[in-house]
This record gives structure tokens, sequence and C-alpha cells, in this order.
């Protein structure tokens, strides 16, 4: 997933030609967190049938703090890529 992260945000970022901005590619990550995790928790209610907190429960503490730092590092991603220089 974080290697898909990568690349994408890479790709917007250069597709897009954002600024090398701090703020700005943080809001980007970010926003498309919170997209990310609406469409997530959509699906769970929807298909799974689960409440929030069902779908809170059925996770597991090390699978799930595993998967809390995989969605900062997404979130980060925009700002990461920044980092390189052009192409």
């Amino acid at each position: 997933m974080l290697v898909a992260s990568f690349f994408a945000a890479d790709w917007i970022v250069r597709h897009f030609a954002i600024p090398p901005i701090t703020l700005l590619r943080l809001r980007i990550g970010w926003t498309a967190l919170g997209f990310m995790l609406l469409a997530e928790l959509a699906l769970a209610f929807s298909v799974r049938g689960l409440s929030l907190r069902n779908y809170l429960e059925t996770r597991d503490s090390v699978a799930a703090s595993v998967y809390c730092a995989a969605l900062a590092l997404f979130a980060l991603m925009p700002l990461f890529v920044a980092r390189r220089g052009p192409s």
C-alpha cells in the first residue's frame, strides 16, 4: 500500500504541478486520507453490515497500530515526494 501511495502521490504532485509548499502538500495528503477513510467506512457499513463500534472492535491491536502508521504515512506522502527534485 505504501509503495502504491508513493507512486500515486508522486504522479499527482507532478501531473498537477503542485508547488513544494509544506502546508499545501499536507492539506492534500490529509484530504486524501479523509476521502479514503470515508470510502472504507462506507464499504464496511454497506457491504459488511458493520456499525462503527463493530468495525473498530474487529481490529486486532497490532494490526490496528500498523494500519494507523500506514494511514499517517499515506497522508504525509505528498510531502515526502516534495523532497525530491524535478525529473
